[in-house]
């Protein structure tokens, strides 16, 4: 308050000193403000009300309407345990000639998420899922639109959410004994969604720099002299093994060919290890379901369902990659390596796994046998344990049959064997590699190896940078 000379006093009576209310003012703002709050809850009871009253699907295509409006809000509210959906939101939220409703849908944190433009942006695109709803409600195809509109909502739903969607669509079909199994599937696939989306919510910006920081590392090691070096010197031994080896002119020259392929994409590969978009993980569980409907295969799982990352071109020969990747059209969604969104993953375990896929990518199935008795693949089998050895071929064996290894070698040897696998080796000797910030002109002796990886056993699980 200002200073007041006591010799003369001021009637201060009438006096409104700035950031003071006058008791009248703070009574009609009390009165208003209990008078907003009464039409706020009326207008909530007789929202939910309506909703009582309505029918299952207009119940669905409300919900779905508003999750469409703002996904990243009502995502979020539900994280923080706020309620997530409000009858008739999206109109609300949507309308902009009707104020007071906006107003009040605000008033009570209902409003747009503000979040950068993002792959969660795309994930549930209103056009894109009101016009496949539409579609199958025009075509009379209501189990496919409740599908739709019921998976668009994944994201606020519990992690438990398998259970409750198996039940849901065990309603939905006549549910053979031969349809559990599918159901349970595409559940399981519907929390590995949801799971990428909380990593993208929770994380996302961090989980890229950790990818671009692994590809850059794989980048770098490819590129350094001592690597374009061994890459060389291992291509002209293995052309020389060929000369030696092979009397037939044409496959001679068919096989020189791919070594000097091999040599060139080796050389130049450039690491682009990166995220499978959501929308298209969404749109892949939807579709599992659509399936069980209709009795048809399932179709893949979910990318991530099992693992961290995961590469889908190492197993092409040098020859496919360049006709794939000189016409984009003939490449498939998963063509690539992928990096899981997963908030449980560290963000160094993140960078060691896109290291790990990139040299997938980088050193292929191909590149492992090229060079007869000297390739890499036979180098690293002569000198397995014999056990593991053995092992590995029976789980090898029995993956080109397409079974189960696991089914039959019991887990822990089935896992034992698919680390043996020289591919597996490479990647992660790789990941040692970044870990100890090894550089290609540093050679280690056996010693150095051995001292290396007790220091990662001897670290906490969670800690390690490899498996």
């Amino acid at each position: 308050p200002p200073s007041v000379n006591r010799a003369n006093p001021v009637d201060n009576t009438g006096v409104v000193i700035r950031g003071m209310v006058s008791p009248e003012k703070l009574a009609q703002d009390r009165a208003g403000s209990a008078a907003t709050e009464k039409a706020k809850k009326d207008f909530y009871d007789k929202q939910w009300e309506k909703y009582e009253k309505a029918s299952v699907p207009e119940r669905v295509l409300d919900r779905t309407k508003a999750f469409m409006v703002d996904p990243i809000g009502m995502t979020a509210r539900f994280l923080a345990g706020k309620e997530a959906y409000f009858p008739g939101m999206a109109e609300g939220l949507l309308n902009t000639d009707d104020p007071e409703y906006l107003d009040y849908l605000e008033a009570v944190g209902y409003t747009p998420g503000k979040f950068e433009a993002s792959d969660v942006q795309n994930m549930i695109n209103p056009m894109y899922w009101g016009a496949s709803i539409g579609n199958s409600i025009n075509k009379k195809n209501y189990a496919d639109a409740y599908i739709e509109a019921g998976l668009t909502a994944l994201p606020f739903m519990p992690k438990t959410i398998g259970k409750s969607l198996s039940k849901g669509a065990r309603k939905l079909v006549k549910n053979p004994p031969e349809l559990t199994n599918k159901l349970m599937s595409a559940s399981v696939d519907s929390d590995a969604v949801i799971g990428e989306l909380l990593g993208e919510l929770k994380q996302g910006k961090l989980n890229r720099e950790s990818i671009e920081k692994g590809n850059k590392w794989l980048k770098d090691w490819i590129e350094h002299p001592a690597t374009q070096k061994k890459i060389s010197d291992d291509a002209f031994a293995s052309r020389q093994i060929m000369r030696k080896h092979i009397q037939d002119p044409d496959a001679l020259e068919a096989k020189l060919s791919e070594i000097y392929l091999l040599e060139d994409q080796a050389k130049n590969f450039i690491p682009n290890s990166k995220e499978y978009t959501l929308m298209k993980q969404l749109k892949e569980n939807i579709d599992q379901y659509k399936s069980i409907l209709r009795n048809e295969p399932l179709g893949e799982s979910n990318i991530h369902r099992g693992n961290y990352g995961v590469s889908y071109m190492h197993g092409a020969s040098p020859f496919k990659r360049e006709l794939i990747e000189s016409k984009p059209e003939l490449m498939s969604d998963r063509y690539g390596s992928w990096i899981s969104r997963d908030p449980r993953i560290s963000q160094k375990k993140r960078e060691s796994t896109t290291i790990h896929e990139g040299t997938h990518d980088w050193a292929s199935d191909h590149a492992l046998n090229i060079g007869g008795r000297n390739s890499m693949r036979r180098v690293a089998i002569e000198n397995m344990d014999p056990d593991i050895r053995g092992d590995f071929f029976e789980w090898e064996h029995l993956r080109s049959q397409g079974k189960d290894p696991a089914k039959i070698m019991g887990k822990e040897k089935a896992h034992q064997a698919y680390l043996a696998n020289p591919t597996e080796m490479h990647a992660r000797i790789m990941e040692i590699r970044r870990f100890a910030n090894l550089k290609p002109d540093k050679p280690i002796d056996i010693t150095e190896a051995n001292n290396l990886i007790s220091r990662i056993e001897e670290m906490p699980k969670k800690h390690r940078p490899i498996d």
